[in-house]
This record gives C-alpha cells, sequence and structure tokens, in this order.
C-alpha cells in the first residue's frame, strides 16, 4: 500500500501533462495558417447560408367556390306625361286654370317628392296652386311658389290634378301678364331603406305656363255728361285732344264743339268721338273690345279720326261710326280684359272654340270628313236654329227688374240682372241672350255660389206693351264618369250645350 507521499507526485505529474497538450494545441491555433483557413470557413458557411435564403421563396394560399349567386344592377326610371299645358291658357277670375300631369314608372318601386320651380314674373308670387293626387282632399293648397310635398310612395296610376286660380285683389299691373314656371319630381329608390337622396334617383321636369286675363269694371259716359263737368274734362286736355287734323285744347273748344252738334253729320260724329276720348282717358278703358266686334276702343277711335280726316267720307259711314260710338258712350258700365293673352291652348280645345263659335254664330265647316258627307251635313240644322242643335230645358231664371215703362226713345235701355240656379258658365263669349227676336249684349258674368250672374243691357225701344220670354243659349262643362284604359271609372271634364227658355221673365208696361 502507498503512503501519501507517494500518491501526491503522481497526480501532479498527469496535471503537468494536460498543460502540455493545451499549450501545443494553443499554438497550433496560434498559428497564421490556421486562422486564414478559419476565414475562409466562416465566409464559406456565411455565403451559403445568405444564397439559401434569397433562393426560397414560400405563400400561404386557400381556394373556396360558392355557387348559386345573383348579381343585379338596379335601375330608378319615371316619365310624366300630361296632355296639354293649363287650360284654360287665359287665367280669369273665378275660373281656375287644370293641368293634369301622370307618373309612369319603367324601374324599380320608388317614393318621391313634388315642388315648383323657375318663376318668371311677379305674376307667379300670387297664383293660388290646388294640388291632388288620385281625388280626394288635396295635398296641397297654398301659394304657387310655396309648392313643396312629399314624400309619396308610388303606385300606379299616379295621376296628379293642379288648379290654379288667381286672387281678387290681383294688381292690375299684373293683368295680361304670363308666368311661366316647372313642376319638379325627385324619385329615390325605395329599396334597402335608404334615405331620401341616396341609392338610385331619378329627377323630371315638365314646363308650365298661365296668363292673368282677370277683367275689370270700367265706366263710360254719355255726351250729356261731359257737357256738364268741365271741371272734371278739363285735366284731359293736356296734352291736346285730337278730332281728326282738329286740336282741342281748351273749355271754348269743347263747348264748340258740343254746340255745333246738330249742324251735320261729321258734327255729331266730332261730338260722339270727344265723348269717347274723355271716356278712355278718364276711365282707362282703350284695350276694351265691344261685344260683337273685334277692335278696341283704341282702334275704334283711331279709324273715326281717319273718317274725319277723308274729305270724301260718305254721310252714311260717318252716320255708322257716330251710331257706334255713341252706343258704347251710353254703356256705363263696361268689363275690360286684357287682349294679351297668348293663346297656348291644346289643339282639341282650339278645335271645340271653332265649334262653339259656328253654333252660335251660324256658321259651320264644309270640309269633307272621312264618309264623305261635310261636317255641315253631319248636323243638318248645324246653321244656326240653336233648338234643333242643343238640350232643351227649362231653369226657374229670376231677374231684378221685372217690370219695365214702355219707351219709345233712343234711351230706353236698361241695366238688368238675371239669375240662373245651377248654372256656371265659365265665359261671356260661351253665351247668349235672346228677347223679342234680338241678341241681347251681356255687360258681365259672376258667379254668387252655385248661381250664375249675367248683368244685361236690355234695349228696348218701342217694344209693344205685354210679356217676354227670354231665351238663354249656353255652352258649359260638366263631370261625368268615364272609364277609362285600366278599366277604372273617373270622372272627367265633358262640353254640353243647352238651350233653356224663362217664360214672360219681362213685362213692358
Amino acid at each position: 500500500m502507498q503512503s501519501e507521499e507517494t500518491k501526491i507526485p503522481i497526480r501532479i505529474l498527469k496535471t503537468e501533462r494536460k498543460l502540455e497538450k493545451k499549450s501545443r494545441i494553443f499554438s497550433v491555433l496560434k498559428s497564421p495558417q490556421l486562422k486564414i483557413l478559419a476565414c475562409i470557413l466562416v465566409i464559406a458557411l456565411n455565403w451559403a447560408g445568405f444564397s439559401a435564403v434569397l433562393g426560397t421563396a414560400a405563400s400561404f394560399s386557400d381556394t373556396e367556390t360558392s355557387i348559386g349567386n345573383l348579381f343585379e344592377v338596379g335601375t330608378l326610371d319615371f316619365n310624366l306625361e300630361s296632355p296639354s299645358d293649363f287650360l284654360p291658357a287665359c287665367l280669369g277670375e273665378g275660373e281656375p286654370a287644370e293641368r293634369t300631369i301622370s307618373l309612369k314608372n319603367f324601374g324599380n318601386p320608388f317614393k318621391y317628392m313634388v315642388s315648383s320651380a323657375g318663376f318668371s314674373s311677379e305674376l307667379c308670387d300670387w297664383l293660388i296652386l290646388e294640388a291632388n293626387i288620385n281625388g280626394g282632399d288635396p295635398e296641397y293648397l297654398g301659394k304657387l311658389k310655396d309648392f313643396s310635398v312629399g314624400l309619396f310612395e308610388f303606385s300606379d296610376p299616379e295621376d296628379w290634378v293642379f288648379k290654379l286660380t288667381i286672387p281678387l285683389d290681383l294688381p292690375s299691373e299684373l293683368q295680361g301678364k304670363t308666368c311661366n314656371f316647372k313642376f319638379v319630381f325627385d324619385g329615390s329608390q325605395t329599396k334597402n331603406d335608404l334615405p331620401f337622396g341616396e341609392g338610385f334617383t331619378d329627377s323630371e321636369e315638365i314646363a308650365s305656363s298661365v296668363t292673368a286675363a282677370m277683367c275689370r269694371d270700367a265706366e263710360t259716359r254719355t255726351i250729356g255728361y261731359w257737357k256738364t263737368h268741365p271741371e272734371i274734362y278739363e285735366v284731359l286736355l293736356t296734352p291736346p285732344i285730337m278730332l281728326g287734323d282738329e286740336q282741342i285744347v281748351s273749355i271754348a273748344d269743347v263747348e264748340k264743339v258740343f254746340a255745333d252738334y246738330e249742324l251735320s253729320m261729321r258734327n255729331k260724329l266730332r261730338g260722339q268721338l270727344l265723348a269717347m276720348k274723355f271716356n278712355i282717358e278718364a276711365f282707362d278703358i282703350g284695350k276694351y273690345v265691344p261685344e260683337g266686334d273685334s277692335r278696341t276702343l283704341d282702334e275704334i277711335v283711331e279709324e273715326a279720326d281717319d273718317l274725319l280726316k277723308d274729305p270724301d267720307a260718305t254721310s252714311a259711314d260717318l252716320e255708322k261710326m257716330k251710331d257706334l260710338l255713341d252706343t258704347l258712350n251710353n254703356l256705363h258700365e263696361i268689363s275690360i280684359c286684357p287682349v294679351t293673352c297668348t293663346k297656348n291652348t291644346a289643339a282639341d280645345i282650339l278645335e271645340t272654340e271653332k265649334e262653339i263659335e259656328d253654333l252660335f254664330m251660324g256658321g259651320g265647316s264644309t270640309q269633307e270628313n272621312n264618309s264623305g258627307a261635310s261636317d255641315k251635313d253631319k248636323n243638318s240644322n248645324f246653321s244656326g236654329n240653336l233648338k234643333k242643335n242643343i238640350i232643351e230645358e227649362e231653369i226657374g231664371i229670376t231677374t231684378d227688374t221685372p217690370e219695365l215703362a214702355y219707351n219709345a226713345s233712343r234711351s230706353a235701355r236698361k241695366k238688368v240682372n238675371i239669375v240662373v240656379p245651377g248654372l256656371n258658365i265659365l265665359k261671356k263669349k260661351w253665351v247668349k241672350v235672346r228677347m223679342n227676336g234680338k241678341n241681347i249684349p251681356i255687360l258681365k258674368v259672376r258667379k254668387r255660389g252655385n248661381d250664375t250672374i249675367l248683368q244685361l243691357n236690355l234695349k228696348y225701344k218701342k217694344w209693344a206693351v205685354g210679356k217676354y220670354d227670354l231665351t238663354l243659349s249656353y255652352k258649359n262643362r260638366e263631370k261625368q264618369n268615364a272609364k277609362g284604359k285600366n278599366g277604372k271609372v273617373r270622372q272627367k271634364n265633358v262640353w254640353s250645350w243647352k238651350n233653356t227658355i224663362a217664360k214672360e221673365l219681362f213685362s213692358i208696361i
């Protein structure tokens, strides 16, 4: 057995051998050749790894299939249709103008709003609009310029009826003026419950036009009046009034014209012409068109001036003009209507107007129709016999002047009113009154509730004592049921021509 002293040297010897071995290894590692080899190895390994990164590509992908899908492109398209502009085109007092506008849908369901826009004149500020869709209560009643209603869900059919009226207090300077404007229909899709204006939209416009033809009351005065009122006509002599080539500049000139009245037919014409010129200046009636005439008073007095300038004018021509002016000066009350109203009515309304005119004037077209018979032959009694052309009925007409005193003078005339119950006459030219074989001039037509009041200028010189019937021939519109193309029954306006007789309405006593 070895002692402790023997064991220790052996361990030291082993340790020294290990250190010597490490020393040799480190000596080799420290050699320059080995360092260069190591560097080359490191570079090579790094280049190989870098190339591997650049040359490798990887991506994620997936494929799914869906069947039974349908993609559609939606549209919103609607149109506006109207048979005509507002009728009548000339808008009178108490006489509404009417227009129907229909919506036609060519796309998806839609909701819409309606408004007015594009106003051309001050008249538009005064017009009153009633808008109604498919009957029932109106959707709007108020000023045209404030019109804006909606939303509405479209349903077929969709017919809007618009009515325009003018207020009684329309300023006189707006008479004869025209209002041009347009209705605007803005539509938006209803699918997906989108807010209005989002998604598919469409906007359509339709132009409209009406003219104010509201009449006003005016007056005339006779020579007798002007003879005794120099304080009134004196201010009318500036600038001077012309009678042919003669200037009237003073009260003395006027008094001489009236004083020489009976000297000749030319002087009589001078007197009546001067009175008429006073009336025109005093009451602003130059645009008045007398009943049965196509000329205004301004045009008539111009013709009278031309006669006075013509030294070769015959006595008959002078007398004819004198009598006309005498009659006009004695009217006392007249109704002035604008003559500038644009006639833009539809062709069918123009045709109706012609038929009414032919009926009352005893005319009739002889143009051949498709069957070879003339229009006149279609109604053998078309040439003036109203009783055989229109429906006859008897209405309880009343008057405020049932009795008149016999009178043989030229002044035998009286303004009388007759009340026709349940009658709505739209225009004065669509009614004729006859008594004792004569046409009776109509001065004014007005409404009172469901009745029509006609003011007549009744001339009854030398009418015999007795009772007289009154014959009223008129044309009017009535609502009747009619079935449309879709089978729906609706009311529409149709023309009716009627003849009514009031027995022994007036008496000459």
